[in-house]
């Protein structure tokens, strides 16, 4: 969410950027349709990026037919993070974040354009977007400094540092080793030697529960919403979380924890993507959510509007509620615009689903006591783990047979079921008069499909009013079941339209 704030350009380079890292190679077409800029735009941007990013990232085009495919190559070890880092340190609004948060001393807000040059009307619209993403995170401007509940200023802090690469703190090497002995010991599968060489990937993690000895305010002055307090301490984990701390981070430092700080390190492991122990992690994650919902009226009335769009198939189905358990962890502790987030653009077959999952939960948050803040990539999560459920529980293809003798259809039948199985329901009638064809396929819903000899192909063609029709061999070869896929995908992705076009309204 906090990119969205940013500079326009700075976020565009940097998307731009980031999909060329993420895509070895690619075509200017391809960025462009991603962006949804034109192809002028993105090859200027593309032309500065090699510029802007010497000595760190090499972009190599070459012409190919009347496109241009480009390979983003990363240089001398710089790594993806790194090179987000420099497109973000040109962002004024960052460098204005930053300094509001860290002006312990109340400062004037002057300091800040001295510091920077730039002038008083630049200065002021830069500190009301920050008074903007402040009000929807829960934290406030006072004296040009930013304040709130101290759990939201460190993660606030730690946003900045491992997201956007703005040096607030800095952590020495046994700091590190510290913190991630803790990790390692709560998580079997973390390796500290991998951690200690490749730790971009738990750098916000990190900095986190580092905060617990590094911030001098102390996690006594945490104070967290009743409801997340007693979720946490309803938790299996926090006497896990507690020895682990006792024999790594409280050993090493000196000292005994406070109960709250015990909590914070709870937080931290709920409110983020890290998991405490392995997959088990997610499967008590998932029952303890479920048991949630069980005594919430608002979190039933969410999955209620789930399965009066979708059906309770696809509600009850575990990659959905593994899917809405993330979220729930995600909007629980009203955290959502200070975890890092994926802020990349969703694929363009996802974008009619997305708006129906959208819809469902803005309706949840109009009928809701306590609305929750929606971000992109907390929807496109949950989008992109129902879009294969939507195919998987469509209905079934309906399949006509036209055929001249009995021998020929039982065969044909045997094999489509065999082949195809759930995806088609074959009618049981032989056909071998149009008339009768027709009549039948007005009953279905959708389009069918229908299977004939190559001598009957043109004469169905022109006669059958709802359906698509397919010659196949008496040996029903693959390329007769690959033309057989091929129309049930096209009808489903069909129905798959009108239903989302239906939820739409």
């Amino acid at each position: 969410m906090l990119t969205n704030y940013i500079e326009k350009d700075i976020k565009r380079k940097s998307l731009i950027c980031d999909f060329l890292l993420k895509n070895k190679h690619t075509h200017l077409d391809e960025v462009a349709e991603y962006m949804g800029a034109s192809r002028v735009t993105v090859r200027s941007d593309i032309q500065g990026l090699n510029e802007e990013l010497e000595g760190l990232v090499v972009i190599q085009m070459k012409s190919c037919q009347d496109n241009l495919e480009y390979q983003c190559l990363l240089q001398n070890g710089t790594t993806e993070r790194q090179v987000l880092y420099k497109l973000y340190a040109n962002s004024m609004f960052l460098k204005c974040l930053a300094f509001l948060l860290m002006n312990e001393e109340a400062k004037g807000f002057t300091d800040f354009m001295d510091q920077y040059f730039i002038s008083h009307s630049h200065a002021y619209r830069l500190k009301h977007k920050v008074e903007q993403f402040l009000v929807e995170t829960d934290l406030k401007l006072e004296n040009n400094r930013i304040t709130g509940k101290e759990y939201r200023i460190r993660y606030l802090i730690a946003l900045l540092q491992a997201e956007y690469g703005l040096q607030i703190f800095s952590l020495e090497d046994n700091e590190k080793r510290i913190v991630d002995d803790f990790m390692s010991a709560l998580n079997m599968r973390i390796n500290v030697d991998s951690l200690a060489h490749n730790a971009e990937g738990h750098e916000y993690f990190r900095l986190l529960i580092s905060m617990v000895f590094k911030r001098e305010i102390p996690t006594s002055a945490i104070i967290l919403d009743e409801q997340c307090q007693k979720y946490i301490e309803s938790s299996r984990f926090l006497d896990m979380v507690k020895e682990s701390s006792k024999e790594t981070l409280e050993r090493e430092l000196g000292y005994d924890f406070s109960y709250n700080d015990y909590l914070y390190l709870m937080l931290i492991y709920y409110s983020t993507n890290f998991s405490i122990v392995d997959a088990s992690m997610k499967r008590v994650e998932l029952e303890q959510f479920n048991t949630l919902i069980l005594k919430e009226a608002d979190l039933q009335c969410l999955v209620g509007l789930f399965e009066a769009y979708f059906g309770v198939e696809v509600v009850n189905h575990s990659l959905f509620r593994v899917a809405l358990c993330y979220f729930l962890k995600k909007t629980l502790f009203n955290l959502q615009g200070l975890i890092p987030s994926n802020e990349r653009l969703l694929d363009k077959k996802y974008r009619p689903l997305y708006l129906v999952v959208k819809s469902v939960l803005e309706r949840w948050n109009e009928m809701s006591e306590r609305p929750t803040m929606l971000i992109d990539s907390h929807i496109n999560y949950l989008t992109i783990h129902l879009y294969p459920l939507i195919y998987k529980w469509d209905n079934p293809v309906p399949i006509c047979i036209f055929s001249f003798n009995l021998i020929n259809f039982e065969s044909c039948k045997f094999q489509v079921e065999q082949e195809l199985g759930r995806k088609v329901v074959v009618n049981e009638t032989m056909f071998n008069s149009v008339e009768e064809l027709n009549y039948v396929l007005k009953e279905f819903a959708t389009e069918a499909i229908v299977l004939c000899h190559p001598q009957c192909e043109m004469t169905l063609k022109k006669s059958v009013e709802n359906g698509i029709v397919i010659p196949i061999s008496l040996g029903f070869f693959d390329r007769d079941l690959e033309d057989v896929e091929s129309a049930i995908d096209s009808l489903r992705v069909t129905e798959y339209e009108k239903r989302l076009a239906y939820l739409r309204g």
